[in-house]
């Protein structure tokens, strides 16, 4: 060990306090920056699993009314894998208990639930099964919004009378990850719902017998979705169709991507701000140790060290902050484990995805575990305070300053201000005792450098 790494121990323990404090910045950045990215790559697989086991569909399409013969010719078009017709209707639920209209966007089902595209995952009861026209299966999110329950009535306005559909199922469906109500730009769970009721029952409903009026189209590995597109718009033109959509389109599939791409940049933006404020903390920190040891600086290269080692001197001071900073904050990440984010995990996780959120995503535990612990140091210092009066009070405030007082740092009229004006315990030094601190520090310095030189 050379001379200056001595001199770098004892400098990194004279200054403990600033090298904790700005190592521990560094962790929390550290650990945040982990715990968001493994949690939303998580969750972004997640996602994929979900989707690729409830078989998700490629392309999207709606129209007025088409007969089923026309699937047939669908099938033929280059690229498409499955295609399947469906009845889709919004429709109005008399719900007596909602203070405001609750639509609903009534979806048929041909295999009981275990649709060849678009597969429902239940999470209780049974979905509809073939010919039955009198249950329904509801989305989780609005069962549990208007606490539905299995074998509730849902009464539905059809044709102008209204007719009650048993639930059956709360089931899950990659198409209503987010159920958005078409014109509302973010969804409500209170008042918009997703019934799926067996086909027949959809064909009595609405007069669609050997018809259909949506479409979902599977592709094949590599096929360009603009070309299927194009195809299925001159089909289907003659039948009312608005246009069909690709996946990224999929109203829920499009604002889940915008809620995983906000974690993405928060992910991001969030450890920049701890890794400037700690740069910021070393670059003073640095600055006032370079003031303070310019002597010992200047007997260093009277004898003949060159410039450079002296740079890398206070250079490893800076890397052993950080690094130690970045070795906490690897090692807290595990801990974070079970601050997941558990409404992302609760859409995504249920069919099977496997979702894994292994760091801390949720701000508002987050938030609240800060302005939780902030608010309980502020209540003990309110008592505290209550607790003592007049000097003793002033001796406690002091004493809370001198961890810092003690590491030389010239806190002038803030330490004025927290031991209280005109205190006799603390009072602002004069200029003589000004001048001789200097002197003192200077002496100080001129012994430790004599001592590293020896």
């Amino acid at each position: 060990m050379t001379l200056l790494d001595r001199k770098l121990l004892r400098d990194i323990l004279a200054m403990r306090g600033q090298v904790m404090t700005i190592a521990l910045v560094v962790a929390a950045g550290m650990a945040v920056f982990i715990a968001s990215i493994s949690t939303y790559d998580s969750l972004r697989a997640g996602r994929d699993r979900f989707y690729a086991s409830a078989r998700f569909p490629q392309v999207f399409v709606t129209l007025k009314r088409a007969p089923l013969s026309v699937v047939a010719q669908l099938n033929e078009i280059p690229g498409v894998a499955a295609v399947e017709p469906r009845i889709v209707r919004d429709v109005i639920l008399d719900w007596p208990s909602a203070m405001l209209p609750v639509s609903a966007r009534m979806v048929s089902l041909t295999h009981a639930g275990d649709e060849p595209l678009a597969r429902l995952h239940v999470r209780r009861g049974t979905a509809p099964e073939p010919g039955d026209t009198k249950t329904a299966a509801i989305n989780e999110a609005f069962a549990e919004a208007n606490a539905v329950k299995l074998g509730t009535d849902v009464p539905v306005v059809l044709n102008g009378r209204v007719q009650s559909f048993r639930v059956s199922a709360v089931a899950l469906s990659p198409e209503y990850v987010y159920a958005v109500k078409p014109g509302v730009p973010i969804p409500d769970d209170r008042f918009y719902a997703v019934l799926w009721v067996d086909r027949n029952a959809a064909e009595a409903a609405f007069d669609m017998k050997g018809a259909f009026n949506d479409a979902i189209v599977s592709l094949t590995p590599g096929t360009d979705p603009k070309q299927v597109i194009d195809e299925l718009d001159r089909l289907l033109e003659p039948y009312g169709s608005v246009g069909a959509i690709t996946q990224r389109d999929q109203p829920s599939n499009r604002f889940l991507d915008d809620e995983l791409n906000e974690q993405k940049v928060i992910s991001v933006t969030i450890p920049i701000i701890f890794f400037g404020v700690a740069a910021f903390l070393l670059n003073v920190v640095l600055g006032r140790l370079v003031t303070a040891q310019r002597e010992q600086i200047a007997a260093l290269k009277a004898l003949g060290f060159p410039t450079t080692p002296l740079v890398l001197h206070y250079l490893k001071l800076v890397a052993v902050v950080v690094l130690f900073g970045f070795g906490a904050g690897t090692g807290i990440r595990p801990c974070l484990r079970r601050g997941d984010d558990r409404e992302l995990s609760r859409l995504l996780s249920p069919a099977g995805a496997g979702v894994r959120v292994d760091a801390m995503v949720g701000a508002g535990r987050f938030r609240g575990q800060l302005c939780g612990g902030i608010t309980r140091r502020r209540d003990g210092a309110a008592q505290r305070r209550r607790a003592g009066s007049g000097g003793g009070d002033a001796a406690g405030r002091a004493a809370a300053l001198s961890p810092f007082l003690d590491r030389g740092i010239a806190v002038g009229e803030g330490a004025d201000a927290a031991a209280g004006a005109g205190d006799p315990q603390f009072r602002r030094p004069s200029a003589a005792q000004h001048i001789y601190h200097r002197r003192h520090r200077a002496r100080r310095a001129d012994g430790r450098a004599r001592a590293v030189l020896a």
